[in-house]
């Protein structure tokens, strides 16, 4: 994350493809096991809101699994407030 990669990462989540969009997604996976400073990072970024939409809007479920399991840590470590209410849970996925 210090290198910049947050906006870049953020960026890809608009792609259409949903090769890309899961690979983004388990990039940032592994960014939200990182540090508090990490998520929010993200979360200045409004990767949270992109998520929720790619999350919405897929059709793919391996997209939206993946998705999934970015917001669950996102939410661990930025706690529980108005931004979260509308992030579907992880059984929602199925």
């Amino acid at each position: 994350m210090e290198t910049g990669l947050g906006p870049k990462l953020a960026a890809l989540l608009d792609c259409p493809l949903g090769e890309v969009q899961f690979e983004v997604a388990w990039a940032l996976t592994n960014v939200t096991t990182g540090t508090k400073l990490y998520g929010a990072v993200l979360i200045k970024l409004d990767v949270h809101e992109k998520l929720v939409r790619l999350f919405r809007e897929s059709t793919d479920h391996s997209v939206r699994e993946q998705v999934s399991s970015v917001l669950n840590p996102l939410k661990r470590h930025c706690g529980h407030s108005q931004i979260w209410r509308p992030i579907p849970h992880r059984s929602a996925t199925r």
